[in-house]
This record gives C-alpha cells, sequence and structure tokens, in this order.
C-alpha cells in the first residue's frame, strides 16, 4: 500500500478517524504542526467520557462496537470509490483505443 492510498483512506475517515501530518518542512515546524493536532485531539476527548467508560463495561462494548463499525463503513466506501475510479480509468482507456483503432 502506497502513501497516497494510505492518506487517501485516513481523509476518508474524517477529522476523527485520523490526520494526516506532511513531514516537508524543518524539525521545528512539524513539532508545531504535531503539537497542534495533539491539542486539538486532546479538546475533542472529554474527561467525563474516560471515566465512564473505566467504570462501564457495557459502555465499552457499545462504544468499540460504534469505532468498528464506523471503520468498516469508511473501508468499504474507500473501496468502492477506488473501484469507481479504476473503472472511470479503464473505460477512458478503452475509448482511447477503440478512437486508435478507427483512425487505422
Amino acid at each position: 500500500m502506497g502513501m497516497g492510498e494510505k492518506v487517501g483512506r485516513t481523509e476518508a475517515r474524517g477529522r476523527e478517524g485520523g490526520v494526516c501530518v506532511w513531514n516537508e518542512g524543518e524539525r521545528g515546524a512539524l513539532e508545531g504542526v504535531l503539537g497542534g493536532v495533539v491539542e486539538g485531539l486532546r479538546e475533542g476527548r472529554g474527561e467525563v467520557w474516560r471515566w465512564w467508560l473505566w467504570g462501564s463495561p457495557v459502555g465499552v462494548g457499545v462504544v468499540g462496537g460504534w469505532v468498528v463499525w464506523k471503520g468498516w463503513r469508511a473501508r468499504v466506501g474507500w473501496e468502492r470509490r477506488r473501484e469507481e475510479e479504476g473503472e472511470g480509468e479503464r473505460e477512458r482507456e478503452e475509448g482511447g483505443k477503440e478512437e486508435e483503432e478507427k483512425e487505422l
């Protein structure tokens, strides 16, 4: 699996499913970006939920099931988009071949 596919899958899951951080600059710039991402993750997760899940095994099961279901939906959607893109590319290639044959 290439980097482009990994980035596409992460972006398909949305902001809650992961964040892509590009390492194209210097170390200081990367540390700043990562610090912002980590702060955003901390702000999005409440302390109440953490403690509630520690005390509720049923809650852990429900939340875990929800996360697995969302991941499955994202994966299926990603694969469907990839197949559609592949079919579009094949149609363009076949269309080009047919035009070449007509010219001959």
